[in-house]
């Protein structure tokens, strides 16, 4: 009998001790709650995996960027933070009994990249040594193939260019880039040169006229129209000029031209035929007679 109340004796502690130690056990809980933002805009984000160690727990933001995590054991767990086109974050929390705690996050945008070949406007080569950059953000010097390589985060740019004998250049467009994306952006600079070009014909027979000489002032050199009558100058510095245009049996023309930096102008151009001179007489003596400057009239045409 005694051994019977021994036994229940101790069955009653034990029962108060595990009634206690649940007790305790469901008082020591916290719960964890935060907000993720674009860590660049600041703006919330939604659709954000959040997920714990150890617990295994998870949870997707709302449309404001919220999450929680309730009725948690005290102690410390690791909350992930995960969505496209960001880095993944974690940080550490600690639970405390009673309490919320904060767990608030910024994800930063996955870097994109702006990619491009920069080319003379005029010639069309492919140019190295081409200073590329964003204002406040990376910066690339084109290679021997005139490529370029910008890391950047998330975002729209204007890219700058500049080398030396070109005009600086800056992309006629906000380039957009998409986290983990690649954007191109080819670019074409203008050198400090332009070229003229064209056709010469014959104003009568619309035909080419070949071996026109062409030249410029001030001087550029000279050179002549091909055999179809057609013509190009090398590029040339920038500014005003008179190109003259010349050929034997025509009427020498000129046009005005002003180039200005990476400029290709059109100059097609007419000659007018301009026969030698024929001298003819209209009036004279008999045939067979003597002639005298006094008796013979003389005609010029051409």
């Amino acid at each position: 009998m005694l051994m019977g109340r021994r036994v229940l004796r101790i069955v009653g502690w034990m029962l108060g001790l595990l009634i206690l130690f649940i007790g305790g056990c469901a008082k020591d809980k916290g719960d964890i709650e935060g907000t993720v933002r674009n860590g660049v805009t600041m703006d919330p984000l939604s659709g954000v995996t959040v997920s714990m160690d150890p617990s295994g727990d998870s949870d997707q933001t709302d449309q404001n960027g919220n999450f929680g995590f309730y009725d948690l054991r005290v102690g410390w767990y690791t909350v992930h933070y995960r969505m496209e086109g960001f880095q993944d974050a974690e940080q550490p929390v600690q639970v405390k009994k009673d309490a919320v705690v904060r767990a608030d996050m910024g994800l930063h945008p996955t870097e994109g990249r702006i990619t491009g070949t920069i080319i003379d406007s005029i010639t069309e080569e492919k140019l190295s040594g081409v200073h590329v950059w964003i204002e406040g953000g990376p910066s690339d010097n084109s290679s021997v193939e005139g490529t370029y390589v910008l890391e950047v985060q998330e975002g729209k740019y204007l890219v700058h260019y500049r080398k030396e004998g070109y005009q600086d250049g800056v992309s006629d467009r906000e380039i957009t880039v998409e986290g983990g994306k690649e954007t191109q952006a080819d670019y074409q600079l203008r050198p400090l040169k332009g070229i003229v070009y064209g056709r010469i014909t014959d104003a009568q027979t619309g035909t080419g006229v070949a071996g026109v000489s062409i030249t410029a002032t001030p001087g550029i050199g000279s050179l002549t129209s091909d055999a179809d009558g057609t013509y190009r100058t090398d590029p040339i510095p920038i500014g005003s000029y008179m190109v003259s245009f010349k050929a034997t049996d025509y009427k020498e023309a000129s046009k005005n031209v002003r180039l200005q930096p990476g400029d290709r102008i059109r100059v097609d151009v007419q000659l007018e035929p301009s026969p030698s001179p024929k001298v003819t007489i209209t009036r004279g003596p008999e045939d067979g007679a003597t002639l005298s400057t006094s008796e013979v009239t003389f005609g010029w045409e051409g």
